[in-house]
């Protein structure tokens, strides 16, 4: 499919599906407030169903937990500053105070001695214990005893289970005998929370025996799903009345999760085009095997959100959403069709509560509270899920180059092998310490690099990518003239449509001058048509594209002047950047990291030898780092054993070669016929030059003075470079009009 294709006609539907899981999601966030309303005094809990049937003598612990892990979900995701969400974590840590002190007392109760009993599920229970180690996992001040019980709980079951090789059901401790044999899923949660204890230390800490996920228990553990999975693939080819697609899905995941199997063995896909299949029968993958079946005919089965949840898991673990993405789909249908609306409220309003009920209470017309958290949470992981796919088929439809952090070796931070050198070195705030300031992680900005060639304005922004720990996105004139001239326009559209839909990227136009060309100087009015139009046409676009969430965007121009005004003001630019030559300190620091890269020598500089390379750099004002590095290499080049003496007498009567910043390259653009003038980078040379000894400050301040008018502003980049130079008395003498 074409990029246009998906843009007209799937990404659409896609976008809608996405906001009416978003509107879910806030519903049952509206019910799970509702549900609790925070007394003055008192216990507080979450009722087992809503609305509820009057007061609560005792509180589920499985419910809070369930509904606690779901609002540590919402208030982790970019839907937590929604009202419904935001105003969750006082009722979340009420009712977590009011569970854990039910069972601080429970267990300080000599007639229970137990932490939590459930009518369903029995006495300290896994499921239960499962979700209290998710909430604990958080929470590191929760009381010693309640941690300590819930992992030693969650350590018995699992001793135990190990022992049994897995055989026999985890659900032992019912009032009645449990019928049911061993079940994959409970088998699943006590491995999650396993994982969970081993990879917190308050909770590590608080698990006195040895280590549980041995190579030999996840050898066994990983057998069983394994011998189970192939079991029901087996019930399935030959038709058997025992096939279970759930327990299916439930033996794949915890076989991936235990190593097993890998995510690219073949047993995976025939799998999920297995799930595909079965849902012909069920949308929601009945029948299920029961959990737990009691004598009088208590019988416990999975719920499809638990089904769903896992095969989500597996998609992602396998990187297969793109392929089986179809298969949620349908059950995310099934299970929209489910959803309980307040009564007299329209379906559509994000402030009215909705919710689900377990299958199998058919026709209720109240919600699970407990349910409806788990659809709560799996809605979250679903268009998470989507929403990554989107990205995926967005980078790889576009034919943008992309560049992702792990991809960039240069740093912002200066403590790391290939941190960047700033211009600026010595000055109290240096270049890298305001790009800091001006670009948040992971959070929207804007910011033009400006600077003459050479000056690493690619190299700082993929720097700055890497810093937000978002993928690079490069856009070149090349992307918007593919079409021809004519088309220009046309293309321009389809490139900031794709880019809006973009998500955790930061957008790099490069050298895109013509489209932006300053409508006030006569070149503007020289241009085609289309050209003209372009300017006013980039002007609107560059604005929304500053409005959208997780996306970045840096404009870098060898030619300032030559960019309209209007593109710099604020709302569009945040932050404007001069980039120049590096300062004496810098290319000295510089040039050391390029001899000892080059002799792989990383013993301490002698003092004599520092004099020298301090000598070196003061001899070559105004050199880029492609000019150093040449130099260096040359050195290099000549015969002889390369060492640091070596290298430093042969850079001592080295220069640079056509340098690509000099005063004249600056004087040339000055006298050309744009009403902007980049005289503050013309300033930067000479201020370098003087730092070199080469210019007296009466001479700068000669040189400056036919451009002084077009200097209509001092930039904290220029201070900073004239500070870092010793120079910061010539700004004081230069008066900006």
């Amino acid at each position: 499919m074409s990029l246009e294709g998906y843009l007209s006609s799937r990404y659409p539907d896609i976008a809608t599906q996405l906001l009416d899981m978003e509107l879910y999601i806030q519903q049952s966030a509206v019910l799970l407030n509702q549900a609790c309303p925070l007394p003055r005094s008192g216990k507080v809990s979450w009722p087992y169903s809503y609305p509820s049937s009057g007061a609560i003598d005792r509180i589920s612990v499985s419910t809070q937990a369930m509904c606690a892990v779901a609002v540590d979900r919402l208030l982790a995701s970019d839907m937590a500053t929604l009202p419904s969400i935001a105003g969750l974590d006082k009722v979340c840590e009420a009712v977590l105070a009011s569970t854990f002190a039910q069972i601080r007392d429970d267990l300080a109760d000599k007639k229970r001695s137990y932490a939590w009993r459930s009518g369903t599920f029995g006495t300290e229970d896994i499921f239960t214990a499962s979700w209290l180690v998710d909430v604990l996992t958080r929470r590191p001040k929760a009381p010693d005893i309640v941690i300590s019980r819930t992992v030693k709980i969650v350590r018995d079951v699992f001793e135990q289970a190990t022992r049994d090789l897995f055989e026999r059901t985890l659900f032992q401790r019912l009032d009645a005998r449990n019928e049911a044999g061993a079940h994959p899923l409970p088998l699943l949660r006590s491995l999650l929370a396993v994982d969970l204890i081993q990879r917190h230390k308050h909770l590590r800490d608080a698990d006195h025996g040895p280590s549980l996920l041995t190579k030999d228990c996840l050898f066994s553990a990983g057998h069983w799903f394994e011998r189970n999975l192939h079991r029901q693939m087996s019930f399935y080819r030959f038709e058997d009345f025992r096939f279970d697609a759930a327990e299916m899905i439930f033996c794949l995941a915890g076989a991936l999760h235990t190593g097993a199997i890998s995510a690219y063995d073949e047993a995976v896909f025939n799998v999920l085009t297995i799930v595909r299949d079965a849902q012909k029968r069920s949308v929601y993958w009945r029948p299920y095997r029961p959990m737990i079946s009691t004598p009088t005919g208590l019988t416990l089965l999975p719920l499809s959100i638990e089904v769903a949840t896992a095969l989500l898991w597996v998609l992602d673990e396998t990187n297969s959403f793109d392929k089986f993405g179809d298969t949620l789909s349908r059950y995310y249908r099934w299970l929209v069709s489910q959803r309980v609306v307040e009564e007299q409220q329209k379906d559509d309003s994000p402030d009215c509560w909705a919710g689900w009920h377990s299958e199998n209470a058919y026709e209720s017309p109240g919600v699970h509270v407990w349910d409806t958290a788990r659809v709560a949470m799996y809605l979250l992981q679903h268009r998470s899920a989507i929403s990554e796919d989107i990205q995926k088929t967005l980078r790889s439809l576009s034919g943008f180059t992309l560049l992702p952090p792990s991809e960039v070796s240069t740093s912002l931070d200066q403590g790391d092998e290939n941190h960047i050198v700033p211009f600026d070195l010595g000055a109290s705030k240096t270049l890298l310490d305001r790009i800091k300031e001006a670009v948040p992680k992971k959070k929207s900005f804007s910011v033009l690099l400006y600077g003459p060639p050479g000056v690493s304005k690619t190299t700082l922004a993929k720097a700055i990518a890497k810093h937000t720990e978002w993928d690079l996105v490069l856009i070149t004139p090349s992307d918007f003239i593919s079409g021809g001239e004519s088309a220009i326009e046309q293309r321009a559209k389809l490139i900031f449509d794709t880019l809006s839909k973009m998500s955790g990227v930061v957008i790099f136009f490069d050298e895109i001058d013509r489209l932006l060309l300053d409508r006030d100087s006569t070149s503007y009015g020289k241009q085609h048509d289309i050209f003209q139009f372009m300017t006013p046409s980039m002007l609107s676009k560059l604005a929304e594209l500053r409005k959208i969430k997780n996306i970045g965007f840096i404009i870098a121009t060898n030619y300032a002047e030559r960019i309209d005004r209007a593109i710099k003001r604020k709302g569009r630019i945040d932050k404007t950047l001069l980039c120049v030559p590096f300062n004496h300190s810098a290319r000295n620091e510089q040039l050391r990291l390029l001899i000892d890269k080059e002799t792989h020598d990383k013993s301490i500089w002698a003092r004599e030898d520092q004099r020298k390379l301090a000598a070196v750099a003061k001899r070559i004002p105004c050199c880029v780092w492609e000019e150093l590095k040449l130099m260096v290499d040359k050195a290099a080049a000549e015969k002889g054993k390369k060492t640091r003496i070596k290298l430093l007498k042969n850079l001592a009567s080295s220069s640079p070669e056509n340098p690509a910043v000099t005063e004249e390259s600056l004087l040339v653009r000055l006298r050309e016929d744009y009403p902007q003038k980049p005289v503050d980078e013309y300033l930067a040379v000479l201020i370098l030059q003087a730092e070199a000894g080469k210019l007296t400050k009466k001479k700068v301040l000669s040189k400056l003075k036919p451009y002084r008018s077009h200097l209509t502003e001092i930039g904290e980049d220029l201070k900073r470079l004239a500070e870092s130079c010793n120079l910061g008395a010539i700004l004081d003498e230069v008066r900006v009009k």
